[in-house]
């Protein structure tokens, strides 16, 4: 005999799957916050429709020395890439020194020129930290993207905390002259850009004079910055790949060359774009130049 409740399960079919189907909706959080950082916000930018447990790559973008982060967002676009590339971005400002200008407590070479002090180490892993009480942070892809004064901070932030910064993309930064000031416990991945006419972080090595223009900025060189990387992160010496690019419509022909290590220790990877003719602000990119940074960041 066949009874009702067959009858009924023949006739609706599985009685379970309509909760299968509810389960497997996704959950969208409500409410994020537009800041971040109590005392001293941080703007974030969010997705469209976050979901409660999916995990996201995460970007921080550190401004330049005496700038702040609508500035800086000029260069890079970070904030018109969020929905494209799916990122959490979160735009940090710089404590203002004597005149007023935002700095970042980097390394001694910059840009702490007033001796003040801070620990901006411990509040960007701070934001990082309240971040990942909000949503799933997809820990291998957390990036900073920073320039000069902010590329040192980014740099700083890789040496100390590779536990949390897995990538960096540094304009016109650079490494600490005192090698001994920098040793990361684990590889990161490094994204140098620098222009071969910076006179403020100077491209060559300057350390016997005269400093960079404006700041009195000492450095080893952009390719020095960049060798120990390839040596920190196990790299092989020579660069799998080169190419040209052309990314400033300023200056003529493919003005950028474009080292790159993909194969290094713990799946890191890094690249080097030597922008011949480049200045320190690095203005007037072109769409490639930005959309390449970004992938650099958030790539699976």
């Amino acid at each position: 005999m066949i009874t009702a409740f067959s009858v009924a399960v023949f006739a609706c079919g599985d009685p379970s799957s309509g909760a299968e189907a509810e389960d497997q909706a996704p959950i969208l959080l409500e409410d994020l916050p537009a800041r971040i950082g109590g005392e001293r916000p941080a703007k974030v930018h969010w997705p469209k429709a976050v979901e409660a447990n999916k995990a996201y790559p995460v970007v921080m973008l550190l401004h330049g020395y005496s700038v702040n982060g609508f500035l800086q967002n000029i260069v890079v676009e970070s904030v018109e890439r969020v929905q494209k590339f799916g990122y959490v971005l979160i735009v940090p400002e710089g404590r203002k020194n004597g005149i007023g200008h935002q700095y970042w407590n980097a390394f001694p070479d910059c840009c702490d020129f007033e001796g003040a002090g801070g620990d901006d180490l411990a509040y960007l892993t701070g934001l990082l930290e309240e971040l990942d009480t909000l949503i799933v942070i997809d820990r291998e892809r957390v990036g900073l993207v920073g320039h000069s004064n902010g590329g040192y901070m980014s740099y700083r932030m890789a040496c100390e905390r590779p536990d949390w910064v897995r990538r960096i993309a540094v304009l016109a930064g650079s490494m600490p002259v005192d090698r001994e000031a920098c040793k990361p416990t684990a590889p990161v991945s490094v994204l140098h850009i620098h222009g071969t006419s910076d006179d403020v972080v100077p491209w060559a090595d300057n350390t016997e004079g005269p400093p960079g223009a404006g700041h009195n900025i000492v450095t080893r060189g952009a390719e020095d910055s960049v060798a120990r990387w390839v040596s920190t992160n196990g790299c092989d010496a020579a660069p799998a790949l080169r190419e040209r690019a052309d990314l400033f419509p300023a200056i003529a022909g493919d003005e950028t060359e474009i080292s790159s290590w993909p194969l290094c220790d713990g799946g890191s990877r890094v690249e080097f774009w030597q922008v011949d003719g480049g200045d320190h602000l690095l203005l007037n990119t072109k769409r490639a130049f930005k959309d390449r940074i970004a992938e650099f960041l958030v790539a699976p």
